[in-house]
């Protein structure tokens, strides 16, 4: 705090008493003691000539001028001192006065230093001790204070910052005046690093130079920008993955803003500026009038919901884009700009009307096939089922209830075949279902059918959907039943045959080695042998034509 001299003091709202200085005292008295004393020995050298009588009168002359003049002084000396005396108890007073105020003065410093919720202190320029601390700093960085004062400002400070502390006192100087504010890295006691915004400045305290600091801890605004970074970042890549773009139109300048995405949404140049008129010619021309009533509604209700439309790019692409605008107002409520948000939905539409046709070849075909197709979302719970379906069993599609496939298998194949279609679903790795049961159709007649179907699952492995085609396999069955029957007919003939057959083969067997070996078996007729080889042969041909005319007849049966 300044302090202020005696002619502050004086010169302040204090009545102080002129003081005549002693010169002024001194010469007015030897002028008149030096006239009173010539004029009056020259008018009693005039009155009185007797010596003796002269002399007495001089005496008496000198003795009444020291007289009076020593009254005279008296006064005056007495009334000037008492006027010293009381600018002397005013200056006094005074400076007792102002050394009140800057110890009260001192006593408001140092409480706003100590309360101040920012953490403070000082430190000695020279030594880099810290001389003074608040119960900021002592809350913020867990030391006492006598912690603190036994430590440097170094001692708060990364050993890898060092450098940084050391250019930053050096390039401060030594300017009193100036405050350096600067970003640092600080630890506390506990090894927290902690990220504070100094400000210092140069102040004498104890007859030393000394910093004071004020270290605003600026951390936690760190991590919040780098949140708001890294979440800007997310929502652009999020937008980037969603092609989702932003205009925004000022109303005022007419100034249009286009994000990025939205200018590689519409194939624009990378400039985030441009033209209104710009977007709306890249519009289809058959989309013109559906823009124009949306913007109408635009204008009454203040914001459109999603619509979509067609846009040409500047290469000439045709691409498909959703929209949804709205009005954004200022404070006051007056309109200040428009904005809208894209939507790329392009390989969405594509995929759409590529599923749309697939839906139609897949109806169509449907209507083609000789199978029950039946299409069942779980999802949604819902069942399709295709006209096969009623050109196999009979039913009107229009007048079922979709559990018609599950209410029409026979009550003693149903059993079964549930617990076999349950055990597909619940298994995660089972892919196709397999069945085949009785099924009753719309006239009441028992159908054999075989039910072929395969499973769509998600990725935890739950169906979602399932789809099944079921063909009626009853005169296959049959067929094979009568197949069956006439195999095991036929396996009997020849085995029943094949005992009438062997008989002539043996006979011609034995024939032929008699006719081979003729000495051995001393034969002297051989056409005895001959005749008789005939007659086996004959009834062979007989027991083979027997055995085709048979066969014949089981094929035509089958037939």
């Amino acid at each position: 705090m300044h302090k202020q001299t005696f002619g502050e003091i004086l010169s302040g709202n204090h009545r102080v008493h002129t003081i005549i200085s002693p010169f002024k005292i001194v010469l007015p008295y030897l002028a008149l003691g030096l006239g009173y004393i010539f004029f009056s020995d020259f008018v009693i050298s005039l009155l009185i000539k007797d010596p003796h009588n002269l002399q007495v009168i001089q005496s008496l002359k000198g003795a009444g001028f020291i007289i009076t003049t020593s009254v005279l002084l008296y006064f005056l000396v007495k009334k000037h001192s008492d006027i010293l005396i009381a600018n002397y108890e005013t200056l006094i007073a005074k400076i007792r006065n102002s050394e009140k105020e800057l110890r009260l003065s001192e006593e408001k410093y140092i409480t706003l230093f100590e309360e101040s919720p920012i953490p403070m202190w000082i430190y000695d320029k020279e030594s880099l001790r810290f001389s003074l601390v608040n119960k900021a700093a002592v809350l913020k960085y867990g030391y006492s204070k006598d912690e603190f004062y036994s430590m440097t400002i170094k001692d708060i400070r990364p050993s890898d910052d060092l450098g940084l502390l050391y250019s930053a006192l050096n390039d401060r100087g030594n300017e009193k005046h100036k405050v350096w504010p600067s970003v640092f890295r600080h630890i506390d006691k506990y090894g927290r690093l902690l990220y504070v915004r100094i400000e210092s400045v140069i102040v004498p305290f104890d007859d030393s130079l000394s910093i004071m600091v004020i270290a605003t801890d600026i951390t936690q605004d760190l991590v919040n920008q780098e949140n708001l970074l890294i979440a800007n970042s997310r929502l652009v890549s999020a937008s980037e993955m969603a092609r989702l773009g932003y205009w925004n139109l000022e109303i005022s300048n007419k100034k249009l803003y286009c994000s990025e995405i939205l200018c590689m949404i519409l194939g624009v140049s990378g400039t985030h500026h441009t033209e209104f008129r710009t977007l709306l010619h890249l519009i289809h021309p058959g989309d013109l009038n559906m823009m124009l009533s949306k913007f109408k509604q635009l204008f009454k209700n203040g914001q459109v919901d999603d619509f979509e439309h067609r846009i040409y790019t500047p290469s000439g692409e045709l691409k498909w884009v959703q929209q949804k605008i709205k009005i954004v107002k200022n404070r006051i409520g007056n309109w200040k700009s428009i904005e809208g948000i894209v939507y790329d939905i392009n390989e969405r539409k594509i995929a759409e009307e590529a599923a749309h046709k697939s839906l139609e070849r897949y109806n169509m075909l449907s209507k083609t096939v000789f199978e029950a197709i039946i299409d069942w979302d779980y999802t949604k719970n819902e069942v399709y089922i295709g006209d096969g379906f009623s050109k196999l069993f009979g039913f009107d599609l229009s007048n079922v209830s979709k559990d018609v496939w599950l209410d029409n298998i026979y009550f003693e194949d149903k059993e079964r075949v549930l617990q076999n279609f349950k055990a597909s679903l619940s298994d995660v790795h089972q892919l196709e279902f397999f069945d085949e049961y009785r099924f009753v159709k719309s006239d009441g007649e028992i159908a054999f059918v075989q039910h072929k179907g395969v499973f769509d699952r998600n990725s935890e492995g739950k169906v979602i959907r399932a789809l099944g085609a079921i063909i009626d396999i009853t005169e296959s069955i049959k067929k094979a039943d009568k197949i069956k029957s006439q195999n095991l007919k036929i396996s009997n003939m020849i085995w029943t045959q094949s005992h009438i057959l062997r008989s002539p083969v043996a006979s011609i067997l034995g024939l032929v080695d008699i006719l081979k070996n003729k000495a051995k078996y001393k034969v002297d007729d051989e056409e005895e042998v001959i005749k008789m080889l005939g007659i086996s042969a004959e009834k062979l041909d007989e027991v083979i034509h027997s055995i085709t005319s048979e066969a014949n007849d089981e094929i035509h049966e089958l037939n």
